[in-house]
């Protein structure tokens, strides 16, 4: 209901796992004082309301398994205290706004199984075009699985992935061409989900020397190898 931002000082609204339809409310955005927003596994569809950048000391967003459209609002970018946001599982389109640069606290970022991405270049190149040189470096969880990224990953990605990323999601994308070996020598690198794309070539040999805590790779390429010492883990 719209009433409910009438309630200023609520900090934590979790409406999560109901039957939630239509819209999100425009009011959401200007409880002043919310800090987490759980309003994942309904069914609301539409957009992002503008408004949401009016919650400033919003720090948890959480709109997954709806059927929201339309583009990330460009006020989310006003939300400095943002740690988390996940909007995967809904209908988003378009890019991420540059105005999400300002978000020096992220942490996690989870877009996955949205029509993002279709517009600005290839691959990963639109990234550094979001973001400039490099993602932010409080980034450790990166999710751009089932989008329309495409072309193939830069060879200079080590330049764009920030230096504590832990898990990092391309599954099920339309990615050509070979993992670079840059990418498996992130030193914080943990798991890396690379499935369901188009490679070609073999894993890079670096994998194998690696000496990062790299616990999972998933790697579709059928008939393909590993290097010597990594197990074959094939999706």
């Amino acid at each position: 209901p719209t009433e409910v931002g009438q309630m200023a000082r609520l900090t934590h609204l979790y409406l999560d796992s109901n039957s939630l339809a239509g819209p999100i409310p425009s009011e959401v955005g200007t409880i002043a004082d919310l800090e987490q927003l759980y309003l994942f596994s309904n069914a609301l569809t539409g957009p992002m309301p503008t408004t949401l950048g009016s919650a400033v000391n919003l720090a948890q967003l959480r709109v997954q398994d709806n059927a929201l459209t339309g583009l990330i609002p460009t006020q989310l970018g006003l939300c400095t205290s943002l740690v988390q946001i996940i909007a995967s599982g809904n209908r988003l389109t378009g890019t991420l706004p540059t105005q999400l640069r300002s978000m020096g606290d992220l942490q996690t970022l989870n877009l996955a199984d949205n029509r993002m991405f279709d517009a600005v270049g290839q691959g990963l190149d639109q990234l550094r075009y979001l973001w400039g040189r490099r993602l932010p470096n409080s980034l450790i969880a990166l999710d751009l699985s089932g989008n329309s990224l495409s072309g193939s990953i830069p060879a200079d990605i080590a330049d764009i992935v920030p230096p504590n990323l832990v898990t990092f999601k391309l599954a099920n994308c339309s990615l050509t061409g070979t993992l670079p070996s840059a990418l498996v020598r992130s030193g914080a690198l943990a798991l890396l989900d690379a499935s369901r794309n188009f490679w070609e070539g073999e894993l890079p040999a670096a994998l194998a020397e690696s000496t990062i805590t790299l616990e999972t790779l998933e790697y579709c390429a059928a008939g393909k190898q590993p290097p010597e010492g990594l197990p074959a883990l094939f999706c």
